[in-house]
């Protein structure tokens, strides 16, 4: 059994590219629905792994207040928070490495946070 106090750190593509985060996410609803055989659990922390990326970046383009949520009470995570220009919350977009150079052009992100990932 693994240890819930044990923080894996485990990478969300292959070759520095990342698989869109809706895609997770339907990979994981496969997985629960029966449709698909994989190992749930790390499927899970790759989702977890990519929010908390996301966060990062976010913060790093001014986003405050961000905050996890879940849909429905069970549903799926969810990243929340104030974007730099907003007065109410919203999701926070997924910061893959194309939104990241997006917004580092529209100078909404430092540099090295449209970099990293």
């Amino acid at each position: 059994m693994l240890d819930p106090r044990e923080h894996r750190k485990t990478a969300v593509g292959v070759g520095g590219s990342q698989l869109p985060l809706e895609r997770l996410y339907e990979r994981f609803d496969a997985i629960a629905t029966g449709r698909a055989l994989a190992g749930g659990a790390d499927l899970h922390q790759l989702i977890l792994d990519r929010l908390a990326a996301n966060r990062v970046h976010a913060e790093a383009a001014g986003w405050t207040a961000c905050a996890l949520e879940r849909d429905g009470g069970s549903g799926r995570l969810r990243l929340v928070g104030i974007a730099p220009s907003a007065v109410v919350r919203s999701i926070v977009p997924d910061w893959t490495v194309g939104v990241a150079a997006a917004e580092a052009r529209a100078g909404g992100a430092p540099r090295s946070a449209a970099t990293a990932t």
